[in-house]
């Protein structure tokens, strides 16, 4: 389960007093679009913007194709607009 793994990771960072960078939020949003996990790159998304991480291409590219299957492709548009 690398998607938990990569969750656990970005936890272990924030409790150490670091911020999280945009790699280390997209290699877990990417673990979480391959596991079919389309809530948690939400959270994800959502959180970066939370802590002001910038979401970059690379970001937006895996919430589209994570919220591509599950039809929602509409509302990944509209969050990276």
């Amino acid at each position: 389960c690398r998607w938990m793994h990569g969750l656990a990771l970005l936890e272990d960072l924030r409790l150490s007093s670091h911020v999280p960078d945009a790699f280390s939020y997209n290699s877990t949003m990417s673990a979480c679009e391959r596991s079919g996990r389309w809530e948690y790159c939400l959270g994800l998304l959502s959180e970066m913007q939370r802590f002001r991480v910038d979401a970059d291409h690379v970001s937006r590219s895996i919430l589209i194709s994570c919220l591509e299957l599950p039809g929602l492709w509409q509302l990944a548009l509209s969050l990276c607009v």
